[in-house]
């Protein structure tokens, strides 16, 4: 599945780029950085996309799947549970000097952590059993469960996420270029100018 998908994408790349520039794809282990922190960028660009959709105004079940998206997209940038190790963004370093910043951190990872991700002790998601005693004695007792559950963010939140979002993406664009520039110097210095003709993809079928 994914080598059909990354098939894709080469030939999405000839048709976007080959008429005018001869393409070679870079090995993962030396673009891994660029990969990486190219996926955060799409990540925190739907954050703010979905931020927006918020702003709109939406339904109760589409509030509650923004919301739900926003907080792990925005999670992911901080975590890697994969073995391939690519790049995550370390919040003792990135608020650093940004008090007001990682303390909105720390909320949206406390409901990354606590709510989506696992069942903890939260205020986003409390619920309740209930004994009941049929009033008339007929019928047996029963158990129920309610469930409240934080569908959405407030006007407030909304706005000072989307203003770390715009924060976060900055401090990854940088970051993109200097993996990127990293790369670019990976590959003139593995590849011979031969190697890297063989290594074109513009006559790939």
């Amino acid at each position: 599945m994914k080598k059909k998908k990354l098939l894709n994408l080469i030939k999405s790349a000839k048709a976007e780029y080959s008429d005018d520039n001869i393409i070679i794809a870079i090995p993962e282990i030396i673009a891994k950085k660029f990969i990486g922190y190219c996926s955060m960028r799409e990540d925190i660009l739907l954050i703010i996309e979905y931020l927006n959709g918020l702003s709109k105004g939406q339904s109760s079940t589409i509030s509650s799947a923004l919301t739900h998206a926003i907080i792990v997209l925005y999670g992911k940038c901080f975590t890697d549970a994969s073995e391939a190790k690519y790049p995550k963004l370390e919040d003792n370093v990135i608020f650093n000097d940004q008090p007001e910043y990682k303390a909105l951190h720390d909320f949206l990872m406390n409901l990354r952590h606590r709510f989506i991700a696992h069942r903890g002790e939260t205020d986003s998601e409390v619920g309740a059993a209930f004994l009941m005693f049929p009033k008339e004695g007929k019928g047996e007792t029963q158990v129920k469960y309610k469930q409240l559950k934080q569908c959405s963010l407030n006007a407030k939140e909304i706005a000072s996420i989307k203003t770390l979002a715009e924060f976060l993406l900055e401090v990854v664009e940088k970051r993109i270029q200097k993996a990127g520039d990293k790369a670019h110097r990976g590959m003139f210095k593995n590849f011979s100018l031969n190697e890297l003709q063989i290594m074109t993809l513009n006559n790939m079928k």
